[in-house]
């Protein structure tokens, strides 16, 4: 039997009260080449289902993991219903980071802290 390696892991918490979504997702490529393509492109790919994006888009470097990383926040509609996303893109050897934080923008104040503090714990192996 030939062991087959797992390219994408996936992990979200969805609140009952208000359905605002934590997430992460993991792409590695164990062989070939590092993902190509710098953080602010990772994160257009991400922002492709949202429309009317208002103008207010906040970007700020982090170091997550003792790792580069960009933030973003930014609103629009996805699906046609207005809300608020926080993006946390990284990168280490050959995997690509994606951390999100999904809200109605009314409610996003809520869980902010719990996702800062969700960042801020996650460990990444060598």
């Amino acid at each position: 039997t030939e062991k087959q390696e797992t390219a994408i892991s996936d992990l979200a918490f969805q609140s009952k009260k208000t359905d605002a979504i934590i997430s992460v997702n993991s792409t590695c490529r164990p062989r070939g080449p590092a993902p190509s393509g710098n953080l602010k492109s990772q994160t257009k790919l991400l922002l492709l289902g949202m429309t009317k994006i208002l103008a207010d888009r906040k970007e700020q470097t982090l170091t997550v993991s003792d790792q580069p990383a960009l933030q973003t926040t930014a609103e629009g509609r996805i699906n046609g219903a207005q809300t608020k996303l926080r993006t946390v893109v990284l990168r280490k050897g050959t995997c690509t980071y994606d951390l999100l934080y999904i809200s109605e923008p009314k409610q996003f104040g809520e869980y902010e802290a719990l996702f800062a503090l969700f960042v801020s714990s996650l460990k990444l192996k060598d």
